[in-house]
Formats: C-alpha cells, structure tokens, sequence
C-alpha cells in the first residue's frame, strides 16, 4: 500500500475499499472475498503493529499446542466468523484489521485454560492473564469507529473451536480426532457464513442500483427533448 502513495498511518476511507475491506453494500455485491481480504488490511501503520503484537504473543502461546496448520485453519475460520457477524451487525462501517481473528485466537486460549490440558500452576495466571487483556480490549472496542461485533464473533468462534481442539490434543497420538475437528469446524464456520451471506438484504446496493437506473433514464429524456424540432 505504501508503495502506491497510500497513506501509511491514515488511509481514508475509498483507499481502504479499494484494498479489500469489509463493507456492506461492496461485500453483498458479490464481493464476498471481503470477507476475507479485510483480515490482513489495517487502518495505517500503528494499526497493524499492535494486532501484530497480540498475534505474536498468542501466537507463541498457542503453537506449541496446535502446531502451524492448527493455528492457521484457527485463525482463518475464526476470522471469516468475525467477519461476517461485523457483516451482519453494521450496514455501513468500512472494517479492517486482523482482530477478529486474533480475538479467535485469545478464544481458542481461553477454552483451552478451563481445562486440565494446560499444567495446573500456570493455568490461573495464564487465565487472568488472559481474561484482562480480552476484557479491557473489549471495553476498549465501544468506542466508535473500532468493530466490536468482529471482535465478539471471533472471540465466540474461538472458544468454540477450542473445545473442538481439545480432544485431539489430548490425544496426539491419535490424528483422525483432530482432523475431525478441523473439518466440523470448517463446515460450520463456511455454513455460517453462507447462509448469512444469502439472507442478508442488501437494501443499500438496491437503492444505488435504482437511482443509477432512474439517472440513465433521466438523462435518456433530456436528450430527446434537446433534439431538433423538439
């Protein structure tokens, strides 16, 4: 982005479309990689360091545990969750950023904490740990212009799909369990998506469509009164 001019700690708002984010009117016009593409586009340089941070800090976290294609297919699904429930919630805010997925992640944490999984001594400050950071970046996120709903998507995702994990982890020496769960939590995070996706109205592109047609009509008319004669 900075390579084409873009303004690296405040990109507007045409910029941020261009790119990918996610919007409404622009996603439900079959713009549905948004969804997608919005998790790896932030709101300048400062915006992006900070995801970053907390990424690399679950991120160490959480590898150990589901190794690199666990942690990726957690972040992706959880991700696309988070996404589309900002979808469902806001008809008209412009969404980036890598949170939702993050906040999956913490999510996936999270569940894992309220099990044996995690040795005994390191669970409970891990938790609060944890349980802090989610909370004040949660009450931190009612502020406007931050996507709350994104955040609480991906959390709710997450935990879910960490109780999906737990079983296979476990159990290591078993792969097909954990397989399983990566499928299942495939299947419902894509199904989720889908269907929000088709049901949704998306009044706003109708009426742009309807007033882009009553415009070609309207100029159509002025044309033929301009005719000779007329």
């Amino acid at each position: 982005m900075a390579l084409t001019g873009v303004n690296i700690f405040l990109p507007d708002s045409d910029i941020l479309l261009k790119w990918g984010a996610n919007f409404r009117p622009a996603t439900l016009d079959g713009q549905w990689w948004r969804l997608i593409s919005n998790c790896f586009l932030h709101i300048g340089v400062l915006h992006l360091l900070m995801n970053m941070y907390a990424l690399m800090f679950i991120g160490l976290l959480l590898e150990p545990y589901l190794g690199r294609t666990g942690l990726l297919t957690a972040y992706f699904l959880t991700g696309l969750v988070a996404s589309t429930t900002s979808l469902l919630w806001h008809p008209l805010t412009i969404s980036a950023g890598a949170s939702g997925a993050i906040f999956g992640l913490y999510g996936v944490f999270l569940a894992m904490l309220t099990t044996n999984l995690i040795e005994k001594t390191a669970r409970k400050a891990l938790l609060t740990s944890i349980v802090i950071f989610v909370g004040y970046n949660l009450m931190n996120g009612l502020k406007e212009g931050i996507d709350n709903a994104a955040h609480l998507g991906g959390l709710i995702a997450g935990i879910g799909f960490g109780y999906a994990y737990v079983p296979g982890l476990k159990e290591p020496e078993i792969p097909e369990i954990r397989y399983k769960a990566i499928m299942y939590m495939s299947v419902l995070a894509i199904a989720f998506t889908i269907v929000s996706y088709k049901n949704l109205p998306n009044d706003f592109s109708k009426y742009e469509n309807t007033m882009k047609k009553f415009a070609e009509t309207e100029a159509r008319a002025l044309e033929f009164y301009k005719m000779p004669g007329m």
